[in-house]
């Protein structure tokens, strides 16, 4: 054999059925290729060989001795489809462990959850060979979720992001749609008949409900995916549905961890169009006090006529019973308040005096932090409040002793606030004659900010307010996202630029009044303030966005806080001295992507480019191609190289192509010197450098001298 035919090639197996398409892509394949990497084989021939060439297979059907062979062992197999399809779209062939027929799925990444092993492996398959991705974690890239039934975390999880919950037979109805016509599209498919029931899973039953509201449940249950069933039975009944946590069927039900939840939960998820949490809606038994009825009892009573929640009624039985709810903190109805996302924006509060009430500390948080709060672990300089259930001496000696002054407030402060949905003046509810914590007016607490995302409609505040609790909920457990089968591991195919979606466990709530470090809620970048300069109004918009989906502050610029970060272009802009480090949006969205906050001087993209003014276009005539760089960074050494007059292609060849719009390649950039673009640079005697050749480049004005950047053979680091 000789050594072409050892090399790595596109090969197209000939067969008696070839169709249309078969030559249609070989034609394309033609156009971009030379005649020493483009091949036809027989089935013969493909049956000599041995092991997987690594080589490109093309075969037109996916049946046949030749094609069996080839699969068998581990050959990479695309269709004519997939050729014509990344051509027309110029896109890279994908790479899969299985045979692609079709790219239907393409740009959709898929993760599973609560399905038998046997399914999952099958839409694993399926996925990957109609173009899509699979990922067995969930994280943000993910694009839908495919689910056997309803409740498990990551389905929580995900529904709370807004991602579609899917049903397994809608990827065989994809396959099925692609069998019928080989160039179809995923959104072909009506999506709405395969979405993945409210109660898919479920079997339902009540006690203590009126007939009426019985009749309701049972049709409603039946409606959307769930089971009903008139009596409890062990191991079949999922849940049990109480007016008040009392009875033969609520005994039993907890005897045999069986979910007791309210009435609420399940019209909330009905509401919410997805099932929601059952931790948040968890019955109680209630002790008998002489206190009025708490709000949990008085909204049973108005649901049993009902079965809807009135919210109207909700804040009047509030405003008369908030004085006993005080008194009577374990009795309290978390669920009835509704309370605008951002109320608490801006406040940093601890909590102080529940050491024997952790229960009640535990339901103070969880309205603190889905209402836009932070709630710290230990009192430090950076708490604006302190909500105080038994005050005693210890807290005094520490504010005689301490400088920093935050709020010392009564619970009942915090309670009326969320009653009335806005802050209340804190002077009222003061446990200590103090000087407020200074808070610049852009961190006020329930002030409109002057951009798009503070004019949040009541409407989307009770959405985003759920989606926080059912993400909040999960915290009490050990792991916010899990794989529900016994795989283990991240793995995550041709997904790069991911942001893994992730929660530490949280510890639990300590009271020493030393100014230690805090453990909270925390988010990748939480206790950090950022300010952003030189972008425009609408980049400015997302990066802050971003900045506070992962618990950063955005400063004003007028602001006499310090900022950590100061994220600004690439090629950097203006900015005082006296700020904290000076990074570019590339560092904040690698950073985001990788969900991990890197050292800026880690790579020269993280802080601003050197650009010589007047430069012009020095890399002019040249037509580069990029190896091994993904995510953010690649996006910015594109964006310099156009800066500087190069021509960036997604494909590497070195033969032009009028048709497609594509030149002969002149250089490529990568990191290391073991992948097939840079075998095939060497072949066709390309200068193959690193990346510092583009900076140096831009740095200097003119054109670098590509032999002291060849990979291989870089500049020893001092």
């Amino acid at each position: 054999m000789s050594g072409k035919d050892r090399d790595p090639c596109v090969k197209f197996l000939k067969a008696q059925r070839n169709s249309e398409l078969f030559f249609a892509a070989f034609g394309s394949m033609r156009e971009y290729l030379s005649e020493e990497y483009l091949q036809t084989l027989t089935e013969e021939e493909a049956l000599n060989i041995k092991e997987n060439d690594k080589s490109l297979y093309i075969c037109d059907p996916f049946s046949g001795i030749g094609f069996d062979h080839l699969q068998k062992i581990g050959c990479r197999i695309v269709s004519p489809q997939v050729i014509i399809f990344c051509i027309q779209h110029h896109r890279c062939i994908p790479k899969s462990e299985y045979p692609v027929y079709n790219m239907i799925m393409a740009d959709i990444i898929i993760s599973c959850t609560s399905l038998h092993k046997e399914t999952k492996k099958e839409i694993h398959k399926y996925v990957q060979m109609m173009g899509g991705r699979f990922c067995r974690d969930l994280n943000m890239s993910v694009t839908h979720v495919i689910a056997g039934q309803v409740g498990s975390q990551k389905y929580l999880v995900a529904a709370s992001l807004g991602k579609p919950i899917m049903l397994p037979t809608w990827i065989k109805e994809l396959w099925k749609k692609s069998q019928e016509n080989c160039m179809a599209r995923c959104k072909d498919i009506n999506m709405e008949h395969f979405k993945c029931p409210l109660f898919l899973g479920y079997t339902i039953c009540v006690s203590g409900l009126c007939a009426l509201e019985r009749r309701a449940i049972q049709h409603l249950t039946t409606e959307h995916g769930g089971h009903y069933m008139g009596h409890l039975q062990m191991n079949e009944c999922t849940h049990l549905i109480v007016q008040e946590p009392k009875g033969q069927k609520y005994e039993y039900a907890k005897r045999w961890n069986i979910h007791c939840v309210r009435v609420q939960w399940f019209y909330h998820s009905i509401k919410k169009g997805f099932c929601q949490d059952e931790a948040m809606y968890k019955t109680e038994p209630v002790l008998e006090t002489k206190s009025e009825p708490c709000i949990s009892t008085a909204l049973g009573q108005n649901n049993e006529a009902s079965g809807y929640i009135n919210e109207s009624t909700h804040n009047s039985v509030m405003n008369s019973n908030l004085g006993s709810l005080l008194e009577n903190l374990q009795n309290l109805d978390i669920s009835a308040f509704q309370a605008p996302v951002n109320l608490l924006d801006g406040c940093r509060i601890y909590l102080y005096g529940f050491r024997d009430r952790k229960l009640d500390q535990d339901k103070l948080r969880r309205l603190i932090n889905c209402s836009g709060g932070i709630c710290f672990n230990q009192l430090n300089d950076d708490v604006t409040h302190v909500i105080v259930g038994d005050y005693d001496d210890e807290l005094k000696q520490f504010w005689t002793k301490s400088t920093h002054r935050p709020r010392i407030m009564e619970a009942k402060w915090l309670l009326e606030c969320f009653n009335k949905g806005y802050l209340l003046s804190e002077e009222e509810y003061s446990q200590l004659n103090c000087q407020p914590v200074e808070i610049p007016i852009s961190e006020q607490p329930g002030m409109k900010r002057n951009n798009s995302f503070s004019e949040i409609e009541f409407a989307d505040a009770e959405k985003h307010q759920q989606a926080d609790e059912d993400l909040l909920s999960q915290n009490d457990n050990e792991d916010m996202i899990v794989d529900d089968d016994e795989m283990s591991g991240a793995e995550v195919f041709n997904d790069p630029s991911h942001i893994t979606v992730q929660m530490e466990n949280q510890s639990s709530f300590g009271y020493n009044l030393l100014p230690e470090t805090p453990t909270i809620i925390e988010g990748l970048f939480s206790q950090k303030n950022f300010l952003v300069v030189g972008f425009s109004e609408e980049d400015e918009s997302f990066i802050a966005n971003a900045i506070k989906e992962n618990a950063g502050k955005i400063l004003p610029l007028q602001s006499r806080m310090l900022a950590n970060y100061v994220v600004v272009p690439l090629l950097g802009c203006e900015v005082e001295s006296a700020v904290g480090e000076v990074v570019t949006n590339t560092w904040l969205i690698t950073c985001i992507e990788q969900q991990n906050i890197f050292d800026p001087e880690s790579n020269p993209l993280f802080m601003p480019v050197p650009v010589l003014e007047g430069s012009g276009t020095p890399l002019e005539n040249c037509v580069l191609s990029f190896s091994q760089f993904i995510g953010a960074e690649k996006d910015s050494l594109v964006y310099l190289a156009s800066l500087l007059g190069a021509r960036v292609q997604e494909f590497f060849v070195c033969q032009g192509s009028a048709k497609n719009d594509m030149l002969a390649s002149t250089h490529l950039i990568v990191k290391q010197p073991d992948d097939s673009k840079y075998q095939a640079a060497q072949k066709w005697g390309l200068p193959t450098v690193s990346m510092a050749w583009i900076l140096e480049t831009a740095k200097l004005g003119k054109r670098a001298e590509e032999y002291k950047f060849l990979v291989g053979n870089l500049p020893k680091q001092e």
